[in-house]
């Protein structure tokens, strides 16, 4: 007679073999979920990496146009004929720091994960091409970052050397016309010292008249009285008295160089720290359409 299942199973000879067999698909089965929810969590933490640095890009894009206007702003007013104190509106990019404070290889992994499953080579390329340019910019970016404070201190510290020496050699130009002054006061004098001196105490006397904001300018200060005293001396150029004033107005200038090739060389650097910000913000916005298309 046929055995029946139940008796086939019932069997003490077969309960050793439906015992492993069991045992076995309960280890294979726990095995495939552990598997299936180790995958999970992985994918999750992949997904919530590049949903992390979306929001960081974007967070980024948005603060480099307001670092971008501000220094543009601020690189404008750096020339020899700005009047005023120089004031930058600058904040530290917040969410630069948080880019570094997340693991590169978790990242990356993220990002390559995602690439493979990409049926177009071309396209896989490009992402892989695109997320390494991502790093490259946020390197610039740290770096202009970390200049800017320092270039700003640098420029006004020694500006404000040479306008010092400025200052003092145009005091020192102004006591010794003074003195000149006193000491010709009453006298009869001949006609080209004569001239000389009226010429020059009538620049001074128009830089008198001008209002006191513009008078303490040294811009105005060079243009009015430095300069036109220069040429004055070099018509007079066979006076004696003349060479009393050579040193002083020489020093002037030489100063008024200073600042002008200074002013000239912060311009052109803060342009370029503009154009990072400009550069790395156009950057960043075609990397995030690129590598987070399909995030």
């Amino acid at each position: 007679m046929k055995e029946t299942l139940w008796d086939f199973i019932n069997n003490p000879a077969n309960k050793i073999y439906f015992t492993a067999i069991i045992s076995l698909f309960i280890f294979i089965t726990g095995g495939i979920v552990k598997y299936l929810f180790q995958k999970s969590n992985e994918f999750k933490k992949r997904k919530d990496i590049r949903n992390t640095i979306k929001i960081l890009i974007s967070k980024t894009i948005s603060e480099l146009e307001v670092s971008e206007s501000n220094v543009f702003k601020f690189h404008k007013t750096v020339s020899i004929e700005h009047n005023q104190s120089w004031s930058l509106t600058h904040k530290e990019l917040t969410y630069l720091d948080t880019f570094y404070e997340l693991k590169f290889t978790d990242i990356y992994e993220a990002y390559r994960i995602k690439r493979k499953w990409k049926f177009c080579f071309c396209n896989r390329k490009k992402d892989e091409i695109s997320f390494h340019k991502l790093w490259a910019s946020l390197k610039v970016l740290k770096f202009t970052e970390n200049r800017i404070e320092p270039d700003l201190i640098t420029m006004v510290d020694k500006h404000i050397g040479y306008h010092n020496k400025y200052k003092d050699a145009l005091g020192k130009f102004r006591l010794n016309f003074d003195h000149l002054m006193v000491e010709v006061n009453g006298k009869e004098l001949p006609s080209k010292i004569a001239e000389f001196i009226n010429k020059q105490d009538l620049i001074w006397f128009d830089w008198q008249n001008l209002d006191e904001d513009k008078r303490t300018d040294y811009y105005i200060t060079y243009n009015y009285v430095i300069k036109p005293s220069l040429d004055l001396i070099k018509e007079y150029y066979e006076l004696e008295i003349t060479k009393v004033f050579d040193k002083d107005l020489l020093d002037c200038t030489h100063q008024y160089i200073q600042m002008q090739a200074l002013l000239n060389t912060y311009k052109n650097q803060f342009y370029s720290h503009y154009l990072s910000y400009r550069t790395v913000r156009r950057k960043m916005k075609v990397i995030n359409r690129i590598i987070n298309n399909s995030t």
